[in-house]
């Protein structure tokens, strides 16, 4: 097993945080401000439809995502410009209260003060 890096560089992301990640950076490259169906998103990013669905139901009641119920799951597309999404933001929907991280914490210094500026500077490192 390989050692965690020493230090406060990183952070441990949960298997939803990093799922809901991978789903944002599929929208925002495959979606082209369209609806993409949940079937579609699921099978590229090889993640169950079920789980899926628990991940978009959130990101469509917290306004990340515009979701249509549609025979065989619905679609989904963003809800603004994939720059306008931030990590923290993400992050913190999935993961909670993140204060202990300073990069993402509130009433920190902002995140493009760090250098993640937003959900597009991901997909570029993704």
């Amino acid at each position: 097993m390989q050692a965690l890096p020493k230090g406060d560089n990183f952070m441990l992301i949960s298997s939803k945080g990093r799922y809901t990640l991978y789903v944002l950076v599929d929208l925002a490259k495959n979606g082209q401000n369209r609806y993409i169906p949940l079937k579609e998103i699921a099978e590229r990013q090889n993640i169950s439809k079920k789980y899926m669905e628990g991940i978009l139901k959130t990101l469509v009641d917290r306004n990340l995502l515009e979701g249509v119920k549609g025979k065989g799951g619905g679609c989904d597309k963003l809800t603004k410009e994939p720059k306008d999404y931030s990590l923290g933001e993400i992050l913190r929907l999935t993961e909670g209260d993140l204060a202990s991280v300073p990069c993402t914490s509130k009433n920190s210094r902002t995140l493009q003060s760090y250098g993640i500026v937003s959900l597009t500077s991901y997909m570029a490192t993704a």
